[in-house]
């Protein structure tokens, strides 16, 4: 799948195969995407993932050049199926997130996932408010410390 933002901008899903070729270059942004999280997962889990189809990684590339990325993993509940982003990074979000979602839109449809979501911080959440998500709900953490 394959989509057109403008004359140079392209999104597309990489086939896990490919993941080893562009690691290097997408992983600094994985990894401060995950810096944010509580450590449930790492930057070695969303390589094995990727690699072995669990997740699945979304490119968005200005003249062939990778200006950001998306992890995105089908979840499946007893009553529904979600597509979720897993991170978002990159540069130039403006330019490209309303065709993101509208690719994954067809990316859900396509797997019969029911919705997209995303654990995301406030500024992000914001983001995707403005191109068509609704915060649902507000994730609260509290740390339990080992005796």
């Amino acid at each position: 799948m394959d989509s057109n933002v403008s004359n140079n901008l392209k999104i597309f899903r990489c086939d896990p195969i490919a993941i080893h070729a562009v690691w290097d270059i997408i992983c600094d942004g994985i990894e401060d995407a995950l810096s944010y999280s509580m450590g449930e997962i790492t930057l070695q889990d969303i390589y094995e993932n990727l690699y072995e189809g669990v997740m699945h990684l979304i490119l968005i590339v200005d003249n062939d050049k990778i200006i950001a990325s998306c992890i995105s993993q089908v979840i499946i509940y007893k009553r529904i199926k979600t597509l979720r982003i897993v991170t978002l990074s990159g540069s130039r979000m403006k330019e490209w997130l309303k065709d993101l979602m509208d690719f994954m839109v067809i990316g859900a449809k396509t797997v019969g996932a029911n919705y997209i979501d995303a654990f995301t911080r406030k500024g992000i959440s914001k983001m995707l408010e403005l191109n068509g998500c609704k915060t649902q709900y507000i994730v609260s953490v509290l740390k339990v410390e080992e005796n």
